[in-house]
């Protein structure tokens, strides 16, 4: 059975958030973007941005030297979000020339944001290191008023936030390590799902495999995440409730980092092939994989960590 757990410190917090979300009237946005980061001729990462999947893609330009990575787009398309490496999280916006700016995060790493709604809020999992290794926890952050707030702790390594469209549930995953009866740990990924409202989670899916990438789907109704329960990482989908998992992809290499279009009916994701990144997508229903080319059919730019919205 999915494990469930209750956290009494983050209750509270998180019904006042749910509360304050329910009264929001979400717009849908005048258009859908795509973010992703691509890896130019100076071997950094940059994030780039598309209009619309056909529109040709602009570079958001990077306030320091790194490698950017995890861009997460502002519901009304208007700012990206995005970690450079040992640098912190910066937002940028996307149609201005206006400065990008760097998120004022306690002592550690920032790593993975997504928007909190249209609150403003950004989300995000919050990694220290201290004597007794490496933790995160998932955090959020409202950058007009510069105030961070824990958001769930519980035993583990937290990652991965996603926030459902209904702003009931949060999607992220936990890492651990289990002790072998032979000796030697195993590390392990799971899902889990916070009820906003209430202040408890659960575990969605059961298994030894590593599962990680929670996305929802546009109408909340599925989970499309990244696992090798199959041997290898493709991506899969589930329903809200953790059951039926189903494999969505199938061939060589590794598949991560699942977005859904927003019509719900197309999946983009990371593809490794023979070492190099690129972006595929597939129909909701698994049919038509295929590869995207934003920067043409004879581009060779190795792309991944795309956010469609």
């Amino acid at each position: 059975m999915p494990q469930n757990l209750e956290n009494p410190r983050a209750k509270i917090r998180l019904a006042w958030l749910f509360a304050a979300a329910t009264l929001l009237v979400v717009a849908s946005p005048a258009q859908a973007g795509i973010a992703f980061v691509a890896l130019d001729q100076d071997q950094t990462w940059t994030v780039y941005y598309q209009d619309t999947p056909d529109a040709p893609p602009r570079p958001i330009p990077k306030p320091i030297q790194g490698d950017a990575s995890a861009p997460s787009l502002s519901p009304d398309n208007q700012t990206i979000v995005f970690e450079i490496q040992s640098a912190g999280l910066y937002t940028c916006p996307v149609q201005t020339d206006q400065d990008c700016a760097k998120l004022p995060l306690p002592a550690g790493d920032g790593a993975r944001p997504t928007w909190w709604d249209n609150t403003g809020q950004i989300a995000y999992a919050h990694y220290r290191t201290d004597a007794n290794g490496e933790d995160s926890e998932l955090y959020l952050i409202d950058p007009a008023r510069q105030i961070v707030t824990p958001l769930i702790t519980q035993t583990g390594s937290l990652d991965y936030p996603d926030l459902s469209p209904n702003r009931r549930y949060l999607a992220y995953t936990v890492s651990g390590t289990v002790g072998l009866r032979r000796g030697g740990v195993q590390v392990t990924q799971s899902l889990w799902r916070m009820d906003l409202s209430t202040g408890k989670a659960r575990q969605l899916l059961l298994s030894d495999a590593q599962d990680l990438h929670p996305a929802w789907s546009p109408n909340g109704q599925s989970l499309a995440f990244a696992s090798n329960r199959s041997g290898q990482f493709e991506i899969w989908i589930t329903d809200a409730e953790g059951a039926h998992p189903q494999l969505l992809t199938s061939g060589p290499n590794g598949k991560m980092w699942p977005t859904w279009s927003p019509d719900g009916q197309t999946i983009l994701y990371t593809h490794l092939e023979d070492g190099r990144h690129q972006l595929w997508m597939i129909d909701a229903d698994g049919s038509n994989p295929r590869r995207y080319q934003p920067f043409g059919p004879g581009s060779n730019k190795e792309l991944r960590d795309a956010d469609w919205r």
